[in-house]
């Protein structure tokens, strides 16, 4: 389905209460959408941010068979983007000492 189908299939099943958030999760998931999809629909036909969105698909019953696997892969990220940022921090340190050094 596409993110427009998927959009329709949300706005006929939410009733806006919780039980009715739960069954368009539940019947996104069915119809084989992504976690990334079903968080676009949310944020679009709630009209929340993307965190908001997210936590509530990481958070849901229908997505608690993959919320390990998931937040064993944004460690993951998170760990290779911290250890990217400290050898750019490095880098740069190096370098404003030797402009220091060696002003022009």
């Amino acid at each position: 389905m596409t993110r427009e189908e998927l959009g329709n299939l949300f706005d006929s099943i939410y009733k806006k209460d919780s039980h009715t958030l739960d069954l368009a999760i539940l019947e996104l998931r069915k119809n084989d959408a992504t976690q990334m999809d079903t968080i676009s629909v949310l944020k679009q036909k709630l009209s929340i941010s993307l965190r908001e969105a997210d936590k509530i698909i990481l958070n849901s019953t229908v997505w608690k068979d993959r919320k390990s696997e998931t937040e064993e892969l944004r460690r993951g990220f998170d760990k290779t983007f911290d250890t990217g940022s400290k050898e750019v921090s490095s880098k740069e340190n190096i370098l404003w000492e030797k402009k220091k050094q060696n002003p022009l």
